[in-house]
């Protein structure tokens, strides 16, 4: 069976954020976050089915070879478009 060609896309998703860069008393009150959760994108190659329950985008692509990558978790994925090329310009 043929596996689908990694297509260009832009994955926007809800993206999990660091806390407590130093030690910190739990005991206190804790800050508040005003900015909620952080939205972000990633452009990239989608591949299709690589892993199970995850959006895999793939940043370089070299014929059937890929590197460098991120794997979302499905549910932080906000959307995904898929990028088409610019049309090529005619030379004069």
């Amino acid at each position: 069976m043929a596996k689908k060609k990694p297509y260009p896309v832009e994955v926007v998703w809800k993206d999990a954020h660091g806390m407590y860069p130093n030690w910190e008393d739990i005991r206190e009150s804790p800050e508040e976050d005003n900015e909620g959760m952080y939205i972000v994108s990633t452009v990239g190659y989608l591949l299709p089915k690589r892993k199970k329950g995850h959006h895999v985008v793939a940043l370089n692509l070299s014929d059937y070879h890929v590197g460098d990558g991120i794997a979302i978790p499905d549910g932080m994925v906000v959307s995904v478009s898929k990028l088409i090329p610019a049309p090529k310009k005619k030379r004069k």
